[in-house]
C-alpha cells in the first residue's frame, strides 16, 4: 500500500464516524448519500480492512475504524484550516513597490502621485529612492525608475 490515498476517500469515512450514519455524512459533505458509500467502500478495500459494521438500522466503527479515526482526524483538520487559513486573493496591489527616481522628479510630482497611490490601494506601502545615479533595477530591487531627459529637438 506504497500509492498514495484520496483524500476525500478519508474525509468520508471520516464524517460517517463523526455523524453515526451515511446520510447524516452525505448531508454534511452535501454530496449524496450513494457517493459516501462509495468512497468508504473504496477505503475499505484499499486498506482491506472494514471500518464499519452495517446493519439495516445503525452503523458501527470497527475497532481499526476507531483507530484510523483517531489517527487521520486531526491532520485532516489541520488540512482543511490550512486551506482556509490562506490569504485570500484580490484584485488589489498589496506588498511594497520600490521606486527610484530624481531628486527633482521626486519633488515636484511624485509626492502627491505616491500619496493618491496609498489613497487608492492601502495594502501597499512605497519605498522610495530619490538619486540622480543609474540604478541596477534587478540587482537593487527597484520596482520602477523615473529618469527625465532632456527634450531632443526635432530636425526638419
Amino acid at each position: 500500500m506504497n500509492a498514495p490515498i484520496d483524500l476525500n476517500l478519508l474525509r468520508a469515512f471520516a464524517a460517517v464516524h463523526a455523524a453515526g450514519s451515511f446520510s447524516a455524512a452525505a448531508a454534511t459533505l452535501g454530496v449524496p448519500r450513494s457517493t459516501v458509500s462509495r468512497a468508504v467502500a473504496a477505503l475499505e478495500e484499499r486498506l482491506k480492512q472494514p471500518l464499519f459494521q452495517r446493519t439495516t438500522r445503525k452503523v458501527t466503527t470497527t475497532p481499526v475504524g476507531v483507530s484510523l479515526f483517531e489517527r487521520v482526524a486531526p491532520q485532516l483538520d489541520s488540512l482543511t484550516g490550512a486551506l482556509f487559513d490562506l490569504p485570500q486573493q484580490t484584485d488589489a496591489p498589496s506588498g511594497t513597490l520600490r521606486v527610484t527616481a530624481t531628486v527633482d522628479l521626486g519633488i515636484m510630482v511624485l509626492t502627491e502621485v505616491i500619496a493618491r497611490y496609498l489613497r487608492r490601494y492601502p495594502g501597499t506601502q512605497v519605498e522610495v529612492d530619490l538619486t540622480a545615479r543609474v540604478v541596477d533595477m534587478v540587482r537593487e530591487g527597484f520596482d520602477l525608475a523615473l529618469r527625465v531627459s532632456p527634450k531632443r529637438q526635432k530636425s526638419s
